[in-house]
């Protein structure tokens, strides 16, 4: 039997835990109708230490203005009548963002992290209106390098520069401005961004400067979330751009997505210009002076990387195509892929070797007919803005001359590195032959420093030289309408082969010319030559009547040799020379490379008699463009005064000075071991 004293304990105890159960019971049912009124009200109390919270976390002002309603239990979510989040950094504007009627949600880790120096990530974001002002200053500075650590006082550090903007994974806009002031780019633009009718795609405009170019561009994309997030390929939202940048035409549709993180983009590309180089200032690749060009291809960018597959590259009157890869986040952005073609004109080429181009103006043309080596300065700023590996192959180069055949098959290995540009494995064909060889430019100083050093291998003059005299040929015999035949009658024939290994330095072509320093030696076996030249050169009447009345039989020419050695622009014949069986036409002298003008004595020495001579140094001078052509007068004078002599005293005697007995010889004086 259990007495008073051992029961009273347990009651006691039984009623304490009611006690205490019925506390606790109490608490939480208070604390949940506080939560529950809480939540109910939206926590209004809450408006300012969250604004506080907030302007700690991003190290700008925050203000969350109007009615207020904050929803902490569930999806985190948040609407205001008004949001304005200030500039870092000192940036001297209005506000970085400005909105009114938002809503926003965010997941609580993401806030965790945030608060901890990570990046600010909205989940979803709305707003009737919003205003926004990205501004980067020459020093770095920019207005949405949110952060605590980024005191405006400090300098800002790489990272700071590049900090991004706080991510949204799904945006909705009635009304969206954003004013883009990027001063380290002369970039100055307007964007508009509006919400499609369905709520799930964007509309933009950009309209403004990029890189100093104007700007007109229209896009539409028909997945907000993908624009701007994304995650995985799946998710990519298709995009359509049109619209104006510069001089060129763009049009774009593909699908995009990430546009903050990996921004990756595909689709097919139509850009229209006045040059390439203009778009090459757009995306920060160095890129030549052309004439207009048109572009269609596929262009894909992911993580940094762009991929451009050119299928129809149009330059000037040059059929080009190609793939190519840019990576910008390397240091220097780096360029690379083939080059390939059915036709490249070298005048479409012209502006970035130093020429006018093909599209040059009058005023320019005159001057070319005055100075025959292009004198344009080279841009070498941009052979150091970033660095390139290609591969060309081009089945047709146009040298931009009449005088001289295509070449075909060219094939060559283009690498720009520190702003050195090699030209490696040059390899093209020639009629008949080959040329092949290597160039280098080095722009890395204020004056370009060039070297070449190329060889030329079995190459059929007549072929290659577009060197003669077009006749119209007589109507056929059957008196047909068909138009009369064109026959050419080719001044110079036989197999070329020559060597080039010259530097020079300056800021064109015509300077780097005009300074050479190296070594040509050129030389043509089994040929022929017209009689036409070896006549006019030697004066010989005789022989030239019967020219005329027999037409030009092309003399056999042994060979033809000129040897140049080169030095501060100025090119001495070392050996000049012409040989076949009638003459041994030797010439001396030298070229100003650098003044464009020529001073040459060329000595005919016949092989044959010859009546009625009046052999006679010849002496060409003057401008390449238009040189001058003459015979030594004082030797054509002493045989004049001889003749009158000799006339006088035994009168058939007068002949004897224009009597050319010559002097056949079996020496080849194309050898290197002949003499001149």
């Amino acid at each position: 039997m259990r007495t008073a004293t051992t029961v009273a304990p347990a009651r006691m105890k039984r009623r304490w835990f009611h006690r205490r159960g019925f506390r606790v019971a109490t608490a939480v049912t208070a604390i949940a109708l506080v939560l529950g009124t809480c939540e109910a009200l939206g926590w209004r109390f809450l408006r300012e230490p969250l604004s506080g919270a907030l302007t700690r976390a991003a190290g700008v002002p925050v203000q969350l203005g109007g009615e207020f309603r904050l929803h902490l239990l569930g999806p985190a979510r948040l609407r205001a009548d008004s949001l304005v989040v200030g500039a870092a950094q000192e940036v001297d504007v209005d506000a970085l963002v400005r909105a009114q009627n938002i809503a926003l949600g965010w997941r609580w880790q993401d806030a965790w992290r945030a608060v901890h120096g990570g990046p600010v990530v909205i989940q979803h974001l709305s707003a009737s209106q919003l205003e926004a002002h990205l501004v980067r200053l020459k020093d770095g500075r920019a207005s949405w390098a949110l952060g605590a650590d980024r005191s405006a006082s400090e300098t800002p550090s790489p990272q700071a520069r590049h900090m991004p903007l706080p991510r949204v994974e799904r945006l909705h806009l009635e009304q969206g401005t954003v004013a883009v002031i990027d001063e380290t780019t002369s970039t100055q633009m307007a964007l508009t961004a509006n919400s499609t009718t369905d709520g799930r795609g964007m509309a933009f405009t950009a309209k403004g400067r990029l890189r100093a170019l104007p700007v007109d561009l229209r896009a539409r994309v028909d997945d907000s979330f993908a624009l701007v997030q994304g995650d995985g390929e799946s998710s990519n939202g298709t995009v359509r751009v049109d619209g104006t940048v510069g001089r060129s035409t763009v049009h774009f549709e593909g699908r995009v997505g990430a546009l903050q993180s990996e921004q990756r983009l595909d689709g097919a590309l139509s850009l229209r210009g006045a040059s390439l180089a203009a778009v090459g200032d757009i995306v920060g690749i160095t890129l030549p002076q052309t004439p207009p060009f048109e572009l269609q291809g596929k262009l894909a960018h992911d993580g940094g990387t762009w991929r451009l597959d050119a299928q129809k590259f149009v330059v000037g009157s040059s059929a080009l195509g190609g793939s190519f890869a840019f990576d910008s986040r390397a240091t220097p952005p780096l360029l690379t892929g083939q080059l390939t073609g059915r036709r490249l004109l070298l005048a479409d080429l012209g502006p970035s070797i130093g020429g006018e181009g093909a599209t040059a103006s009058p005023a320019a043309a005159d001057a070319g007919a005055r100075r025959v080596l292009p004198d344009r300065k080279f841009d070498l700023p941009s052979l150091r803005a970033m660095d390139a590996n290609l591969t060309v192959d081009i089945a047709q180069l146009d040298l931009n001359t009449p005088s001289l055949a295509p070449l075909t098959k060219l094939q060559a290995a283009v690498g720009l590195k520190d702003g050195i540009l090699k030209v490696q494995e040059l390899r093209a064909q020639a009629p008949g032959g080959t040329v092949t060889g290597s160039m280098q430019l080095d722009g890395r100083g204020s004056t370009a420093q060039w070297a070449a050093d190329l060889t030329l291998s079995g190459i059929d003059v007549a072929r290659w030289l577009r060197v003669g005299d077009s006749r119209a040929a007589t109507p056929a015999a059957n008196g047909s309408d068909a138009a009369a035949a064109t026959s050419t009658i080719n001044y110079l024939t036989g197999a070329l082969a020559a060597k080039m290994k010259v530097t020079g330095a300056g800021q064109s072509t015509a300077d780097i010319i005009g300074s050479l320093d190296g070594q040509v030696d050129a030389l043509i076996r089994n040929g022929t030559v017209s009689h036409l030249l070896v006549e006019a050169a030697g004066l010989d009447l005789a022989q030239g009547l019967g020219i005329l009345i027999r037409g030009d039989d092309a003399l056999p020419m042994r060979c033809a040799r000129f040897q140049l050695a080169a030095r501060d622009g100025i090119a001495t014949v070392a050996r000049g020379v012409i040989d076949n069986k009638d003459t041994t036409l030797l010439v001396t002298g030298e070229l100003s490379l650098r003044k464009e003008t020529l001073a040459l004595k060329a000595v005919a020495k016949p092989k044959d008699v010859s009546l009625f001579t009046l052999r006679s140094p010849l002496h060409i001078t003057g401008p390449w463009s238009s040189p001058s052509v003459k015979l030594e007068s004082g030797k054509l004078a002493g045989k004049a005064v001889a003749s009158l002599v000799l006339g006088a005293i035994a009168g058939p005697a007068a002949l004897l000075p224009f009597i050319d007995l010559g002097s056949d010889t079996h020496t080849d004086p194309c050898t290197a071991t002949a003499q001149r």
